[in-house]
């Protein structure tokens, strides 16, 4: 789950694929397989060779950085 959150985070602005991969520390084989999963989920769309969070992924992140914030208070 922390990758896939760290790829929507990064995508909360249209971010090219090499910049995604870069940041989130990801060899390619590794991106496509959750670039695949969160795309198939409506997590993540692509535009014009750019990704970006969908209202959906939104909802997924919002959710998980709450869960985040539980699991820091336990």
């Amino acid at each position: 789950m922390d990758v896939c959150g760290e790829i929507l985070r990064i995508c909360l602005s249209p971010t090219m694929k090499s910049r995604i991969m870069q940041r989130a520390n990801l060899g390619h084989r590794m991106f496509t397989r959750y670039l695949n999963y969160l795309s198939g989920a409506g997590l993540l769309e692509e535009a014009g060779g750019l990704y970006r969070t969908t209202e959906k992924g939104l909802r997924f992140l919002s959710r998980l950085t709450s869960l985040e914030s539980l699991l820091i208070e336990a």
